[in-house]
């Protein structure tokens, strides 16, 4: 099936053994689709350093996704509700 698939620089990827939703289209991407952008596409919850233990509670409008998964300690950022 086409669901199976994701298309990244022009080439097919098979998706083997991943949980997909964990991964949220951002709102930019969704407009330029033309798609309808919902508040499902925001959540709500922190991002909570793994080393120093500083956090950052999400905004409304703002995925986990659009972040980098590291603190500026080094540390490994990680998103709680």
């Amino acid at each position: 099936m086409i669901d199976d698939y994701l298309i990244a620089y022009k080439t097919y990827y098979k998706l083997l053994k991943t949980d997909v939703t964990l991964y949220k289209a951002k709102p930019e991407i969704l407009k330029e689709l033309g798609l309808e952008v919902t508040s499902q596409n925001s959540q709500d919850g922190y991002l909570i350093c793994d080393n120093c233990k500083g956090y950052y509670k999400l905004q409304p409008g703002e995925s986990p996704y659009d972040f980098s998964d590291k603190c500026e300690c080094g540390g490994k950022l990680i998103y709680k509700k």
